[in-house]
């Protein structure tokens, strides 16, 4: 890629967001937020295996934390929903995520 096509300034880009979703036992939940855990406690940067690409983040020391819990009515019930969510500026040395439309069967924090 040539440096014409790199757009450093992310004020005038779309958001990127990569999901992953899947029905789990809370124990498989539990070991993956272990891993996870681990991983954030260490100096090197985190993967997230997502399809056949890889994402990679690089969390500095101190990040934003938000915890949200919410009840959503629906037709079905009342949804309940905890979220977990991490946010930092992304520093100069990490790679934009790719585009959701690059990513095929998005998967999972790796183990």
């Amino acid at each position: 890629m040539s440096t014409d096509d790199t757009d450093t300034d992310d004020t005038d880009t779309d958001d990127t967001e990569l999901e992953f979703e899947r029905d789990l036992s809370r124990e498989e939940i539990a070991d993956r937020l272990e891993t996870f855990a681990t991983n954030l406690r260490g100096s090197d940067p985190l993967e997230f295996e997502l399809g056949d690409e890889t994402a990679t983040i690089d969390p500095p020391e101190t990040v934003g934390f938000e915890l949200e819990l919410e009840d959503e009515p629906g037709d079905e019930g009342v949804e309940r929903s905890l979220e977990i969510e991490l946010e930092w500026l992304r520093g100069d040395d990490e790679e934009p995520l790719p585009e959701p439309e690059d990513v095929e069967g998005t998967d999972a924090i790796e183990e």
